[in-house]
């Protein structure tokens, strides 16, 4: 409290303030610091430093505003200020030198810290308030006390769909956009949805005609390239050995309509796009040219996800009509025939067919492959029965593993066969050796097939093919032996 009389701030005590020593050589003094981070120093341990100090009564009636007396310890502080006044007088004395010395000190130690503390004070002081001012904005009009002069009181921040269309539209009305609406703090909620909404309104600008065709155009190239990019993730190299090809028949009846979706919305895009361009100065001659042949983007996007045997496949397992290899027993010829592509259920029905037919000791194989896992459980079956084994027409794939299980393996005179390493066409092509591919070579080593054949044989890839010359297939192995040397049988 101040006395009512000469002005002079007088306290009880000293406990709202900070007070703490601070040393300078061998002199320590008591600082004493308040809330708003102003500091006095002690006229009694800045007397021991500076004899010349003038006595408190002296110091009370010259500096009755920058000086404050603690009653509890009897004790005057001046201020930062008063005490430079002060000390300026030593100009004259012989302490000059010290006291400079003890100024440069202060001002390093005390005075610095204490501009820093206040300084960072009014700026968290200046930032409450213009968060509270934005928060103020962003629920309703600008306050009359934060609106600067030249902005109407009722301004609201400006949306990102009217500043959109702002951008589209030189002559819409505008809103003046009020700076602190910049430091709305929202949450993340908040921040999620007003961004997405913003990223929606973007992205369907395209479809609605509104961007310049190349841009579009380029927009819809990856429209396209995301759906291959979907189906690369869902479908793993191993799927026929994992038995994951009932996923995959989903995934890739489900890109279908995902791949429609996409095709349509390129077409509609591409062409509201182009006939924007022709309202523009020659854009009736280059925007035609590039819609022209940017168009056939819409059709290739859907057709290259498009193939009719994964869609007989997936309707065939949905409905229970999915038809497995044809086999049968022909007792007139004496053997067990397998032909047409391995799907699901080929197994089963081999197992039907050799169940019922045990005396029958060959089997003859017509097929273009199909499903691994199928082919591996077939193949076994022959093993284990120690069939006979022959191919007249074409064996291919997995079907390669079935041709190999007999303990005689014949070749028709014009049959050719075919490998490759597993996977699906619909699919990424494995660089390498999948856990697939170690199953068909241990199953074609353990039936005596060099490992140089198996080599090659698992060296294309599932987009390619390799065809072996007769007599390459007599000499590692994987043939036995000529029709014609066969003794009995058709």
């Amino acid at each position: 409290m101040r006395g009512p009389s000469n002005g002079l701030m007088t306290l009880k005590n000293l406990d709202d303030f900070h007070v703490w020593p601070i040393k300078h050589r061998h002199w320590t003094f008591e600082i004493v610091e308040d809330e708003a981070h102003d500091v006095w120093i002690s006229t009694r341990d800045l007397r021991s430093f500076y004899a010349r100090l003038p006595k408190d009564d002296v110091l009370k009636a010259s500096y009755q505003r920058t000086s404050l007396f603690a009653k509890d310890v009897k004790t005057l502080y001046l201020s930062e200020r008063t005490m430079r006044m002060e000390l300026a007088k030593s100009k004259a004395y012989s302490e000059h030198t010290d006291v400079l010395k003890f100024l440069d000190w202060f001002d390093r130690n005390v005075s610095q810290v204490a501009a820093k503390k206040r300084g960072n004070k009014k700026l968290d002081l200046s930032n409450a308030q213009r968060d509270d001012g934005a928060k103020q904005l962003h629920v309703g009009p600008i306050p009359a006390a934060l609106a600067p002069s030249h902005l109407d009181a009722s301004t609201m921040p400006m949306e990102s769909g009217e500043r959109w269309r702002q951008e589209q539209d030189p002559n819409a009305p505008r809103k003046v956009f009020h700076p602190e609406a910049l430091h709305v703090r929202t949450s993340w909620g908040d921040w999620s949805k007003e961004n997405f909404s913003r990223a929606w309104v973007y992205l369907t600008s395209f479809f609605r005609g509104e961007r310049n065709l190349f841009l579009t155009f380029g927009f819809c190239l990856l429209v396209a390239i995301v759906p291959g990019r979907i189906e690369a993730v869902l479908l793993p190299e191993s799927l026929d050995w994992t038995r994951s090809y009932v996923r995959v028949l989903w995934s890739l009846a489900a890109m279908m309509p995902i791949a429609l979706i996409a095709a349509i919305g390129i077409a509609i895009a591409l062409t509201r796009s182009a006939r924007a361009s022709f309202k523009k100065p020659g854009g009736l001659l280059w925007g035609g040219t590039f819609y022209a042949l940017t168009i056939g983007l819409a059709p290739i996007t859907f057709t290259n996800f498009w193939d009719q045997s994964v869609m007989e496949n997936w309707w065939g397992m949905v409905t229970g009509t999915l038809k497995p290899a044809e086999v049968y027993a022909d007792p007139h010829l004496g053997r067990v025939v397998v032909r047409g592509e391995f799907t699901l259920g080929s197994a089963d029905a081999l197992q039907y067919v050799l169940d019922r037919n045990p005396k029958l000791t060959l089997i003859e194989i017509e097929s273009p492959g199909g499903i691994v896992i199928e082919g591996l459980r077939m193949a076994q079956m022959i093993v284990d029965r120690k069939m006979d084994t022959v191919s007249m027409e074409g064996c291919y794939s997995a079907c390669t593993l079935l041709l190999a299980g007999g303990v005689d393996r014949y070749l028709g005179p014009e049959v050719e066969v075919g490998f490759h390493r597993s996977g699906t066409r619909y699919g990424p092509v494995s660089r390498g050796w999948t856990a697939t591919d170690y199953k068909m070579a241990e199953f074609w080593q353990s039936r005596g097939v060099s490992t140089s054949f198996i080599q090659k044989a698992l060296k294309p890839s599932i987009r390619e093919l390799w065809t072996p010359i007769h007599g390459e297939m007599y000499g590692a192995g994987y043939a036995t032996l000529k029709w014609s040397e066969r003794k009995t049988g058709y």
